[in-house]
Parts: structure tokens; C-alpha cells; sequence
């Protein structure tokens, strides 16, 4: 079973579907995000861009981190998250994650710029040192071919 964590607040969108599945050669689609797993129309409207040759399955992030430290998954599954604060919570849950990839997170309310596509609330920053205090690698490459923005560690947020 190979689980392949992505953090990206737009969660399935085309470049996950054009480049990260490709990239990883992934199998199924494992969205865990609570809003949307609540919501059986921002579910459908996930589903239908969702190629039918690609399994896809969305659910709490309660209910992923179960499966996950359960090893329930399935081979080749790609978690897609909203937050790296999810992140943090499925591995405090008892879920193996070694590595998290942060591709994007939007520029909004509360957040402050990063990296040139990663906008990160204080929550959001904590979370990021917990995951790498913990050992998990984390990297922020928007795109599989992209440099790693936190080659040299998470940056400081900018004033």
C-alpha cells in the first residue's frame, strides 16, 4: 500500500488529475476533508470531474485516519487534503505518514504568504513544524517537476 499525502485547499482539480496521478501512477483518489464529506453537492460536483477509470472516495478526516492507520487503503492511493492541519490530525490519529506534499494553499482571510503559492494561517504553520518534528518530510512543490520550495526547511511566514 503506498499512500501519497497532498495538501491543496481546491483539492481535485486539474493538475491533480493531469500531473500528480500521473506522476505517482496512482490507483484511487482518497479526498478527506469534513465540509466536503458533509456536503452530497460539493461531493458530486468532485466526483464528476473525477476520470470513471479512477476510483474516488471522500470522507471525514476522522474516517481516513482510520483507514489509514487501519492499512485499509488501497495500493497507489493518493490523500488528497485541504489543510496540513488534516495532516497533523491523521498522523496524531496513528496514521504512518512520511512524507506530505503542500502543492497550494490560497491566499486568504488570516493568512500570510509563504512561498509565492502557499498562503498559511499561524494553525496552518504549527501544524507544518509538528509534522516535521515528527519526521514526516515535507516538501511544497506545486507540480511534480517543480523545485521543492522547502529544500532548506519551512521558510519563516512573511510579514
Amino acid at each position: 500500500m503506498a499512500i501519497l499525502p497532498l495538501v491543496d485547499d481546491r483539492l481535485v482539480h486539474g493538475q491533480v488529475l493531469l500531473f500528480w496521478r500521473r506522476h505517482w501512477q496512482i490507483d484511487k483518489i482518497l479526498v478527506a476533508n469534513d465540509a466536503v464529506a458533509m456536503d452530497e453537492l460539493r461531493k458530486s460536483a468532485l466526483r464528476l470531474i473525477i476520470p470513471p477509470a479512477l476510483s474516488c472516495e471522500i470522507v471525514t478526516v476522522a474516517q481516513a485516519a482510520t483507514r489509514l492507520a487501519a492499512g485499509t487503503a488501497e495500493t497507489r492511493t493518493l490523500l488528497l487534503l485541504a489543510s496540513p492541519v488534516d495532516a497533523w490530525d491523521i498522523l496524531k490519529r496513528g496514521a504512518a505518514l512520511k512524507h506530505v506534499n503542500v502543492a497550494n494553499l490560497s491566499a486568504r482571510p488570516g493568512a500570510k504568504k509563504l512561498t509565492p503559492h502557499l498562503y498559511v494561517t499561524q494553525e496552518e504553520r504549527w501544524a507544518l513544524d509538528r509534522l516535521s518534528q515528527s519526521g514526516v518530510a515535507v516538501t511544497a512543490k506545486q507540480l511534480p517537476h517543480s523545485s521543492d520550495a522547502f529544500e532548506a526547511g519551512v521558510p519563516n511566514i512573511a510579514q
